[in-house]
């Protein structure tokens, strides 16, 4: 079975909200790097962790991934409400509300933008396997496609 990848050019949609979600990581883990406590190892683990991992999967999304597409969008929703959650019930200064409104703004915006039907219809077209024996994905030739190609490969007679 061969496959073949998808070669339609990736649309402005999938490369905008792949935009939005890097700046909102460099964002998110500039902000973060100000206000952590360097001192504790943890910090350090989540740090190598969290960058990394957010730059993968946006990554994935930018190849085409479906995968990734999903993941990210399941991922966002509870961070999406944790967020909420801590901008509505802690202290935070009009700086810090600004920030979390407009990294939310960023990756909100990319969720939509993935979820596009242009992107949508390119991520679904992803990667297509050929068999040789049969159609794409693998499907069999009905037999009234066997009639119909043996009827194209027929020498023509003339009345």
């Amino acid at each position: 079975m061969n496959v073949i990848r998808n070669d339609s050019p990736r649309p402005i949609s999938v490369a905008v909200a792949a935009g939005a979600l890097v700046a909102a990581l460099l964002l998110r883990l500039f902000m973060w790097y100000l206000a952590v406590n360097w001192k504790a190892v943890a910090t350090y683990t989540s740090f190598l962790y969290l960058g990394p991992f957010s730059f993968f999967l946006i990554w994935a999304i930018y190849r085409g991934k479906n995968w990734g597409r999903l993941l990210f969008a399941v991922l966002y929703i509870p961070h999406l409400l944790s967020w909420t959650r801590a901008m509505v019930v802690r202290d935070h200064s009009a700086y810090d509300i600004a920030f979390m409104g407009f990294h939310l703004l960023l990756q909100a915006g990319a969720v939509l933008l993935l979820l596009m039907p242009s992107s949508n219809a390119w991520f679904r077209a992803g990667v297509i396997s050929v068999n040789p024996q049969g159609g794409a994905n693998g499907e069999q030739p009905s037999h009234s496609e066997d009639i119909h190609e043996a009827s194209r490969s027929a020498p023509r007679r003339s009345p």
